[in-house]
């Protein structure tokens, strides 16, 4: 059986129409549509069911209600856990891990509740969560996020340095700011942001919204755009490694210090951006979406 001519990508973000391939990839056609979730009633049961096969990207942003309008093949893409691995590595901030742990099993309880037909599939993000759906029987697909290998030609030169916050407006992000030169750092809204604003930017600070580890998308991306990247800890971390293709802070002053360091000497993690330039090709989208499609196909032949 041949992969879907045609893809869909919806989402409750615009950077999440990087998910798809550039022109002349895997598709005949894709397309890309930003659905803000009080529009999502509406814009879902608008959807023709064709052989389209159309990905949903965090559908936790979205009410079972309204998904369950959305006919024909869907692949539902977690991006954010559904269930954390090893919570020893959180003991020392037990209010942080609790609120933490509320969400993903808010998320986990939301997940039991889609309908998972034959025609829908899962993907996941990380380990635990992969495990979570194994556990229940559920064949989900682990794959790293894609990213359209086309981000890299965005990037231009930069005069000195460009520095950007993207961040979350959760309790925990917002402890890390405050930076002394806050008029000389972009804040980046994952929401509405264009392709230009990648073009431009050479050094990334990725804040997660969460105590428990993850991997933030704009992670990938600011990678695949040639920027330097200096973000918390990362699970999984899709073999990059900290220090030397990206860094790594734990804390909000250390991330201060990491700011005030890098305006005396902007240059120095030019090799550090090059690294991890070269690593951002684990997400490229053309590969991973034949790869995971490939996978599901197969395992519906074999049913």
């Amino acid at each position: 059986m041949s992969l879907p001519q045609n893809l869909r990508v919806i989402g409750s973000r615009s950077i999440y129409r990087f998910f798809l391939p550039p022109e002349g990839g895997p598709f005949v056609r894709t397309e890309f549509s930003l659905v803000e979730p009080v529009y999502a009633e509406d814009a879902f049961a608008k959807i023709v069911p064709d052989s389209t096969l159309t990905i949903l990207v965090n559908p936790d942003d979205y009410e079972l209600a309204h998904i369950n309008l959305l006919q024909g093949k869907t692949c539902f893409w977690f991006l954010r856990r559904l269930a954390f691995g090893r919570p020893e590595n959180y003991h020392d901030a037990p209010r942080l891990l609790m609120r933490a742990s509320e969400e993903i099993g808010k998320r986990a309880g939301f997940f039991s509740q889609l309908n998972l037909h034959a025609g829908n599939t899962v993907v996941v993000s990380d380990a635990a969560s992969y495990q979570f759906c194994t556990s229940r029987g559920i064949a989900a697909k682990l794959s790293p996020p894609p990213v359209n290998e086309r981000l890299a030609d965005l990037k231009r030169t930069v005069p000195r340095i460009s520095l950007a916050l993207w961040a979350g407006q959760s309790q925990y992000s917002s402890q890390f700011g405050g930076f002394h030169t806050e008029s000389r750092i972009r804040h980046m809204n994952s929401d509405s942001a264009g392709d230009s604003d990648f073009g431009d930017i050479s050094h990334s600070i990725i804040i997660q919204e969460s105590f428990i580890r993850e991997f933030p998308y704009e992670v990938a991306l600011c990678l695949m755009a040639g920027h330097t990247v200096i973000s918390q800890a990362l699970e999984p971390r899709w073999g990059l490694e900290p220090g030397i293709d990206f860094m790594e802070v734990s804390t909000p002053e250390e991330l201060l210090y990491i700011v005030e360091a890098l305006w005396r000497s902007p240059f120095s993690s030019n090799l550090m951006s090059k690294r991890g330039r070269g690593k951002a090709s684990t997400f490229r989208s053309s590969t991973i979406l034949e790869k995971v499609l490939h996978s599901i196909e197969s395992e519906n032949r074999n049913r």
